[in-house]
């Protein structure tokens, strides 16, 4: 996605005006809206459409704020409510004597302050203003009553009351009997060079285990660590007779690399990776974000009976384009109603572009909003999708009145609904599109 790079880094703090702010990875604009390209296939999907150009370079600074780090944030404040662990889907905790915070710890607060310190420096006191109180009703969310307030001087936030939170039972936390006792003595008397010292060795272990992460998540931003900064102490018995306490991993870990490890495992279960095609051709498809054609591969199932065969494949094809999407929003149709006819494969790929009537050349080079690619990429992404060449392909194009995935192309632009058999991979490819401005 193309950005004002220059504009972006006017409008950041000096401290944070020279870090990278490429976080818009897999993103391209369709006009004014921002789009995130589908992965393996599957569908792209869109991240913010923009009122207009002014809206959209300040939604391109807001990401870039939550990308980037303040140089030298405020020290930490300690929280009374510490989670121990879960049993049986309930937390318990330790507490603590001396507290700043009358809570249990969220570590999103620090995040949130930073985002919106940085937000602060050159964004519309309007819109900083909006993000302020979204993300004060994100620090309320398990709250009944509101616990949480922000200091618009002292940019932070603020406690404005004694309100307890609430699990999704709307039992109050922490619930009676599940505080186990207090922090041990040792770990208040941290000073602030120790902590640190214990932060400066947490983001060295989350910066190993992210490089690994993102070896098969590469969109993941931040490591899940349950282990609060406070926990990166241990206490030693040394000379002359008497416990010292160090910087070092949490307990529980026979090694940094069992740390390590440990905090992969846990990012890597909380950020699944998607679905992937059993077919090469998916992962080529991937490079190509913004196209206005889709294509669903469905295998052949026993004798090729013509007609018949097409139809049974764009039925099979429907039960992935009628999948909801994470929203549960969905394209519905009947393919049953659909009429096709058989193609001459010739003009598969033709650059012949009949009044009227959208072509699949066309559908991949000339979407209403434009695209980069070119008639080599054409030619590419099909040498892909027919690896052992075009020439015993047997095509069907099929009526585009069955579903309302085509409502957008009948508004002015076109449809295309084509199945197209290669019996030498014994595989359909089922090739769509439906498009509008």
């Amino acid at each position: 996605m193309k950005l004002d790079e220059a504009w972006i880094r006017a409008h950041l703090p000096e401290s944070c005006a020279g870090q990278p702010i490429d976080c818009f990875s897999g993103e391209y604009l369709d006009g004014l809206t921002v789009m995130q390209a589908g992965e393996r296939g599957g569908d792209d999907v869109a991240v913010y459409r923009a009122r207009d150009q002014e809206d959209l370079r300040w939604w391109q600074l807001k990401q870039v704020c939550r990308f980037i780090h303040e140089k030298d944030p405020p020290p930490r404040k300690t929280w009374r409510y510490l989670r121990d662990h879960a049993e049986e889907g309930r937390w318990f905790y330790r507490e603590r004597r001396h507290y700043d915070y009358d809570a249990i710890e969220d570590p999103r607060l620090y995040g949130f302050e930073s985002f919106l310190r940085i937000l602060h420096f050159a964004f519309p006191p309007d819109r900083w203003e909006e993000e302020v109180r979204d993300h004060v009703r994100l620090m309320n969310y398990w709250y009944k009553v509101p616990h949480w307030d922000y200091d618009r001087e002292k940019l932070c936030f603020v406690e404005i009351g004694g309100s307890r939170e609430h699990d999704g039972d709307g039992v109050e936390e922490p619930r009676p009997g599940s505080v186990l006792g207090f922090v041990e003595e040792a770990m208040e008397k941290h000073g602030k060079q120790d902590l640190k010292l214990a932060g400066e060795l947490r983001e060295e272990v989350h910066r190993e285990a992210l490089a690994i992460v993102r070896q098969t998540r590469p969109w993941v931003r931040e490591v899940v660590d349950l282990h609060p900064v406070e926990d990166y102490f241990q206490e030693t018995w040394d000379y002359p007779g008497r416990w010292y306490t160090v910087v070092a991993i949490p307990y529980g870990y026979g090694s940094r690399k069992a740390l390590v490890d440990a905090l992969v495992r846990q990012t890597l279960a909380a950020n699944p990776a998607p679905p992937e095609g059993d077919d090469p051709f998916y992962p080529l498809i991937a490079r190509y974000p913004g196209l206005a054609v889709d294509y669903i591969l469905v295998k052949a199932e026993g004798r090729y009976l013509g007609y018949e065969s097409h139809r049974e494949a764009l039925k099979r094809a429907c039960e992935t384009l009628f999948a909801p999407d994470e929203e549960g929003a969905a394209w519905e149709g009947s393919p049953n109603q659909a009429v096709g006819k058989r193609m001459p494969s010739g003009q598969l790929f033709s650059s012949d572009y009949p009044q009227g009537k959208l072509s699949y050349r066309k559908a991949f080079l000339y979407p209403p909003q434009g695209n980069r690619y070119t008639g080599m990429d054409f030619v590419r992404v099909n040498a892909a999708l027919f690896p052992k060449g075009t020439k015993d392909l047997e095509v069907y194009e099929w009526s585009t009145d069955w579903s309302d995935y085509f409502d957008d192309g009948h508004e002015w632009w076109g449809t295309l609904c084509l199945t197209v058999y290669d019996p030498a991979l014994r595989r359909f490819a089922v090739i769509l599109a439906s498009a509008t401005d």
